[in-house]
């Protein structure tokens, strides 16, 4: 089942810092085996980006670090944090950067959707719900 709004929805505008694009190009390029192809997704999102001072990234922007909620076209809402590969605690709610979901949602704001293609290939579209930096 396509969802066929999430087919149409053009990709938003990302904001990253610049301390976090290139930490984030560096561990694209270091990536291997399984997420070697989520680095190539989540080097696309960077490319994309509007890069501005670490400073100057808003606190209601997506980043490493940040506590992110959000819900689905399908009415499925989730919580976590956004972390770097090796703080990857999935019972602990921290997801790694170098997955679908954390290369999808980086830079994104409060309020913004983005389509997301599920690995059973249903197409939806992902709305940030709520962002938070005190992770």
């Amino acid at each position: 089942m396509l969802n066929s709004s999430a087919r149409t929805l053009p990709l938003p505008d990302i904001v990253v810092g610049k301390d976090d694009h290139l930490k984030l190009v560096d561990l694209v390029a270091a990536a291997t085996g399984d997420t070697a192809a989520v680095g190539q997704m989540l080097l696309a999102e960077l490319e994309r980006a509007q890069i501005v001072a670490q400073a100057d990234v808003p606190d209601d922007r997506v980043r490493v670090g940040s506590k992110v909620s959000y819900i689905t076209s399908e009415g499925f809402g989730r919580s976590f944090q956004l972390v770097f590969p090796d703080d990857t605690d999935l019972a602990g709610g921290k997801v790694s950067i170098l997955t679908p979901m954390g290369a999808a949602l980086i830079g994104l704001r409060v309020g913004q959707t983005i389509p997301w293609k599920m690995s059973d290939k249903r197409e939806l579209a992902l709305t940030i719900r709520a962002v938070s930096q005190d992770g």
